[in-house]
């Protein structure tokens, strides 16, 4: 599949990848890297801080998914 599957530790801030970041974002899979910090720096300047306000509201509300449509450098 060229799904991207990854696990994210809210705790840590600690990124596991799946195989396809680099199939599906166009990143070499050397430049990947396992921390939520590089998600975020990747996000659309013009998506950024409504994705990033988004996840902040789904965290502190508790909800079970989340669900956001944004571009990805």
């Amino acid at each position: 599949t060229t799904d991207l599957i990854y696990d994210w530790s809210i705790d840590t801030g600690t990124i596991e990848w799946g195989d396809s970041p680099g199939a599906v974002f166009g990143h070499a899979a050397a430049s990947v890297r396992p921390h939520i910090d590089w998600w975020a720096a990747q996000l659309h300047p013009e998506d950024g801080g409504r994705v990033q306000a988004s996840l902040d509201a789904a965290l502190a509300g508790g909800t079970d998914t989340w669900t956001e449509e944004y571009r990805f450098r």
